[in-house]
């Protein structure tokens, strides 16, 4: 009977129309911490658990914990191993290039700025993850890629960090920001087994997990403040490459933003393989 359980779980795959169905149960389900829900049919109920306890100790890289639960406080959990990149698989050119340039830094960084995430890609020379959304948005003027390199003390490249802003709008208009973020450490081994970075102050946050394109499942959290959705953060490892993306009003007190949370969603569900193009 338990394997049979097991199994069946395993195979679990949902169709767009249930995915949806879901997606907008957790959606309406979604209260400030301490609060209690009785809004779930226990048939969805059944099912979200068994999603979960599907995916249950499948976070190996990334961890979401309660610093305080009480008053809303987060923290993600990177395991700093996991996102490590061989040196070769690197583009040798990028790596020689942001040494020397790096070198005139007493930061020791070398710093790119590119007009697009495949161009991001092709300079580094390392297939990441994209979403379509982000191609759709570039036609905004001001998105653009930022490329970090960081040296060791020897002068070789140990951290690459690709990151950008993206403007998005609530359904009334108005402005947020949106952050993408890839990472990863170049051939060297981890400094620290750890990683933990999470949120401050006072909020409503509740958690959820959803699950990518390629079959990764991912946490989620979701803070409110007066009863708008303000910030919207993830992180997940993929293929030796940390990825964060973080939506945002930047300004929780002045902010009229309320964050469509199937508008982030939709982010995660375009998200795919981009290689570089020589």
């Amino acid at each position: 009977m338990k394997a049979s359980y097991k199994e069946s779980m395993q195979n679990v795959a949902l169709g767009e129309s249930e995915k949806t169905k879901i997606r907008r149960v957790i959606l309406d389900a979604t209260v400030p911490v301490k609060q209690h829900s009785n809004i779930l049919h226990w048939k969805y109920v059944v099912v979200i658990a068994a999603l979960f306890l599907a995916g249950a100790g499948i976070y190996q890289s990334v961890k979401l914990n309660w610093k305080s639960e009480q008053y809303g406080q987060y923290a993600f959990e990177i395991a700093t191993g996991d996102y490590r990149t061989p040196k070769e698989n690197v583009s040798n050119v990028f790596l020689q290039d942001a040494k020397e340039q790096a070198s005139a830094n007493t930061d020791r960084k070398a710093f790119y700025e590119v007009d697009s995430w495949q161009s991001a890609v092709n300079k580094i020379g390392l297939s990441m993850l994209n979403s379509r959304w982000f191609q759709d948005n570039l036609n905004n003027p001001e998105p653009k890629v930022d490329i970090t390199a960081e040296c060791d003390e020897e002068g070789n490249v140990e951290k690459i960090f690709a990151s950008a802003l993206y403007k998005a709008s609530d359904n009334e208009e108005n402005d947020y920001t949106v952050w993408y973020t890839a990472e990863t450490q170049v051939g060297a081994e981890s400094q620290s087994d750890s990683l933990t970075v999470g949120n401050i102050g006072i909020a409503d946050t509740t958690f959820m997990q959803y699950t990518l394109p390629y079959g990764t499942k991912i946490q989620i959290a979701i803070t409110k403040n007066g009863g708008k959705v303000r910030q919207i953060n993830t992180y997940f490892v993929k293929d030796n490459i940390l990825y964060h993306i973080y939506a945002d009003v930047w300004a929780q007190e002045s902010g009229r933003a309320d964050i469509p949370i199937n508008d982030f969603l939709a982010i995660l569900d375009e998200i795919e393989e981009c290689a570089p193009i020589n």
